[in-house]
């Protein structure tokens, strides 16, 4: 000690260790009333320092109560002021405060032990280890009694959990040893292996491996950007629930191949009003994507990761570039490369001309109401029959497809399509709407790879039927169309079995319907041989 001092008092319960001798400081004040506890050491040495009563330098000092060890710490100097408010040791390392929720460690420039609170305050260059946790800070307040860090400056640390270790900073806090909670606040960040947030307010649980923020978020996920209203997650137990999640980055691999058209390397726009992943299922509630391409809607989608499935259900709509789909339930089978639509399917192609235009925000129908136009026309309308009978206009204007289901194998090199339903059918308007035409088949087969379409029926009843506006009619058992885009003459294909046809001639005949154009009934009895790739 400064003014050595080695006096005992035997109902001791602070010990201090100083040049190998042991002085025991009894320090139970409230306990003693007027009696001073220090007044035999005080007889031998008196401080320099007029405000203390003792002070001592290269100290280890223990507290002790019921006979248990409760804080101990090695200083560089040591000071216990006149009115006994506390021990205030300098430089302090290996510092022990236990608790009944556990140990805490410290090491500061500065700290004040006070033994009857079982408390420990400590500033300058502060650091604290508990259990799991690790914190540097200014200033903090160890608390045996409660079993508690509070934090009230900017600080950092890391958090151990049972599903690996989370790094955060703060401006305030109180971390719990024995839970092995930490509660942060105010320009709270937390990082993971999967994610870096930011957020007012957070709940680190190390029992569960979980960080708990129930204000709003933002930050980095899969290496886009993401925000939330709320956020509860566990990494190692593959739980997230997000509220009203948004996110903007590139989608990884396994995403991006669950979405036809889908690259990796687009930038994707999603949000939705829930989001929970649990093990290997994930669900989202009223889910929107886009990367400016595709858009994908729906009021749930629920993701298979173990089987590699993805469902929308709830009117799900697929919008592309080309077309928009619309139906009750659409699965996607990634592993097989299939999608299917199931349910009140329907399909808005849009025109060629438009394939290169930003998507409309909604899906836009065509009106399929309309009648012959069984007047005459003048030369230049005539020509307009001709486009609305050639297969050559096919992508030129905007058509309505609907049917019960869709399949739809979507891989390069095996892309085709089966669509089924009572009630099939494709209908097609020009811009002015007095020509249109329109085909119904209970099933239709289209090959991508090809492009050609299948339309089938019964094989004894004539249920595939075509028209227009010109008052053309066929009815077949089945019938084989050129879909090409760009067909000339010789790829127009079309071939028709046991077909009962009716075709207007609306020329200068007084009846408007004329008489049977032969050669539209006879058509070639092979497809054109194709060239180069499909």
């Amino acid at each position: 000690m400064t003014e050595t001092a080695n006096g005992t008092i035997r109902n001791a319960a602070l010990a201090l260790v100083v040049g190998g001798a042991v002085v025991a400081i009894g320090l139970a004040w409230n306990r003693y009333g007027g009696l001073d506890p220090y007044s035999s050491v005080m007889k031998k040495a008196r401080p320099s320092n007029p405000a203390a009563s003792i002070q001592a330098s290269g100290v280890n000092i223990r507290h002790y109560e019921n006979g248990k060890l409760v804080a101990q710490a090695d200083a560089k100097g040591l000071t216990i002021d006149q009115n006994r408010s506390g021990v205030v040791l300098d430089k302090v390392k290996n510092g022990v405060l236990q608790s009944q929720e556990g140990p805490m460690q410290f090491a500061a420039g500065t700290g004040v032990l006070r033994p009857n609170l079982k408390m420990v305050d400590v500033s300058n260059g502060v650091r604290v280890k508990g259990r799991d946790f690790d914190v540097t800070t200014s200033t903090a307040s160890l608390d045996g009694r409660r079993g508690e860090l509070k934090v009230p400056n900017a600080m950092s640390g890391s958090m151990t959990t049972t599903h690996g270790p989370m790094q955060f900073t703060a401006g305030t806090g109180i971390l719990r040893p024995g839970p092995r909670t930490a509660d942060i606040a105010n320009g709270v960040r937390v990082k993971g292996t999967d994610f870096d947030v930011v957020s007012t307010v957070a709940n680190l649980d190390g029992r569960k491996g979980q960080i708990k923020m129930p204000q709003p978020l933002k930050g980095r996920i899969m290496g886009g950007d993401f925000a939330a209203a709320s956020m509860v997650h566990r990494p190692g137990a593959n739980y997230t629930h997000l509220k009203s999640p948004s996110y903007v980055g590139k989608l990884p691999k396994p995403l991006t191949v669950n979405l036809p058209g889908a690259t990796q390397d687009r930038i994707w726009d999603m949000a939705a009003d829930d989001y929970e992943g649990i093990g290997r299922k994930e669900t989202f509630t009223n889910a929107r994507a886009q990367d400016g391409e595709i858009i994908v809607m729906a009021p749930k989608i629920e993701r298979d990761l173990k089987n590699d499935v993805l469902t929308a259900t709830g009117r799900a709509t697929y919008r592309s570039a080309k077309a928009d789909m619309i139906a009750d339930k659409v699965i996607v089978y990634r592993k097989e490369g299939r999608a299917e639509f199931i349910g009140n399917v329907v399909m808005l192609v849009r025109p060629k001309k438009d394939w290169d235009k930003p998507l409309p925000k909604e899906p836009i129908a065509v009106d399929s109401s309309g009648a012959p136009e069984l007047k005459s026309v003048s030369p230049a309308e005539k020509e307009r029959d001709e486009a609305l009978r050639s297969g050559k206009t096919l992508r030129d204007y905007p058509m309505n497809m609907k049917s019960d289901t869709v399949s739809y194998w979507y891989r390069k090199g095996q892309r085709r399509a089966v669509a089924k339903g009572k009630d099939a059918s494709a209908y097609q308007k020009f811009e002015d709407g007095r020509w249109w035409r329109q085909v119904t088949a209970p099933e239709a087969h289209y090959d991508g790879e090809k492009d050609m379409l299948d339309l089938l029926g019964d094989s004894s009843k004539r249920q595939v039927h075509l028209k227009n506006s010109i008052g053309d009619d066929i009815k077949a058992i089945t019938a084989t169309l050129s879909t090409k885009e760009d067909q000339t003459e010789d790829d127009e294909y079309k071939k028709f079995k046991l077909p009962i046809a009716n075709f207007v001639d609306r020329g200068d005949s007084d009846d408007p319907r004329g008489a049977p154009d032969k050669k539209a009934t006879e058509p070639p009895k092979t497809p054109p041989t194709k060239t180069g790739g499909p």
